[in-house]
């Protein structure tokens, strides 16, 4: 039989000597369990870490992400503001208001013709010839001026041509040239 150096026979043994045992072997099991505890806890602050690493790798993607869609958006912005500029410097060298003022001129030119040759022959059937030549020159004229203002102005936003319309209301008396009926 083979006994350990450090083995006593049973005779020798103090009665403490099995709760030394014990304590060791609770010893032993609490240190198996502290290192198991640093295990788990090293395992799971690199999980924890991996997962923040993850979070903050998308925050960063998300960050990105959002700066370039406001860059998008103030070139978007931008290409809106020079196209509204480009518009509104079309507009004016085009000439839109000044046709519109042409209009209205051409238009109360033709009414004052009109009413002067209804003065002067109120009392009778016929006009003469340069009168009659004089209102419808007044007329085409004043057509040929809707017609270049409609033709201008259509091609424009309506938030550039405010207060003025698109086309000229040929109903409107004071607009139609003196057109006794325009068709619809």
């Amino acid at each position: 039989m083979v006994v350990a150096a450090h083995a006593r026979p049973a005779a020798l043994r103090s009665p403490s000597e099995p709760r030394r045992s014990v304590v060791v072997a609770a010893a032993a099991v609490l240190s198996l369990l502290s290192v198991l505890l640093v295990v788990a806890l090293v395992a799971g602050t690199q999980s924890w870490l991996q997962a923040r690493s993850e979070r903050a790798d998308r925050i960063t993607q998300l960050i990105q992400a959002h700066r370039a869609h406001q860059a998008l958006v103030r070139e978007g912005q931008e290409a809106v503001r020079v196209r509204a500029e480009q518009d509104r410097v079309r507009y004016i060298a085009s000439g839109v208001p000044d046709l519109w003022d042409a209009v209205v001129a051409a238009n109360a030119a033709q009414r004052k013709l009109s009413a002067a040759a209804d003065k002067r022959y109120a009392n009778s059937q016929y006009v003469q010839t340069g009168d009659a030549f004089q209102l419808v020159a007044a007329q085409y004229a004043c057509l040929a001026k809707v017609i270049e203002y409609d033709r201008a102005a259509t091609r424009f936003a309506e938030e550039l041509r405010t207060p003025l319309p698109a086309r000229v209301a040929m109903k409107d008396k004071q607009l139609n040239c003196g057109v006794l009926a325009w068709p619809d």
